[in-house]
């Protein structure tokens, strides 16, 4: 069912986001430093990592992440509104002159752009190995991957295309969690999937203040967590 309307789906998705009320990135690049910091984290992504459908750089996922860790960590946060999952390790190397040489941890926000095009699963994973890939050599000993934006809730996108985003959406995220257990580094987090009006930025598809705040407490406390779980064994 999905195949045959893929054309018009493609094109009809790219008219709707020509018409979403379009909002500042205030992450594109924002870094966060602290004397007391023993560790380097990258935040690296698509339109979420960009701080888009947040008031300001002190509402963005990094601002939030950073507060939330307790400034144990130096986070350097990149991001690209519209990137998908192809286009990871390029965001990486267009920065390259502004980040470390090594980072000891990272998170990945990516997929809702790869669904809003149909990427096909096979692009979409082979994109995702090859950022990790690249983390890895840039000494990244853990990587935490959040589920797929909620592309079949965002209030903005009527109900018919809501549906044929949500059934591609659960494909990428089969795709994600396999290539997951493809890697020992990477931690993948299946959270809550039920947003609530308020978690969504006036344009009716991003994260509002409040979405980045929710999001960042769960990838916060995954990563806390599993620094402890590492510290006692």
């Amino acid at each position: 069912m999905l195949i045959p309307c893929l054309p018009f789906l493609i094109i009809a998705g790219k008219k709707l986001r020509k018409r979403i009320t379009r909002l500042t990135a205030y992450s594109d690049f924002l870094s966060f430093t602290n004397s007391n910091a023993t560790q380097k984290l990258l935040i690296i992504g698509e339109s979420t990592a960009a701080g888009v459908g947040a008031s300001d750089q002190n509402q963005t996922f990094a601002a939030h992440t950073f507060n939330l860790l307790q400034r144990d960590y130096h986070i350097y946060n990149i991001g690209k509104n519209g990137l998908k999952s192809t286009s990871l390790s390029w965001l990486f190397q267009k920065n390259a002159h502004r980040l470390p040489n090594q980072f000891d941890q990272a998170v990945i926000l990516i997929g809702a752009n790869d669904c809003f095009q149909f990427s096909s699963p096979q692009k979409f994973s082979k994109g995702l190995q090859d950022s990790i890939d690249h983390l890895h050599e840039h000494g990244c000993q853990s990587i935490t991957i959040p589920l797929i934006p909620p592309v079949h809730q965002f209030p903005a996108i009527p109900a018919l295309l809501q549906f044929f985003l949500g059934i591609h959406r659960q494909v990428l995220i089969h795709e994600m969690i396999f290539v997951a257990h493809k890697n020992k580094s990477v931690v993948y987090i299946h959270q809550n999937e039920r947003y609530t009006s308020d978690f969504f930025a006036k344009d009716g598809i991003h994260p509002s203040d409040l979405g980045y705040q929710k999001m960042s407490e769960v990838v916060a406390s995954t990563i806390i967590k599993a620094k402890e779980k590492d510290s006692q064994t």
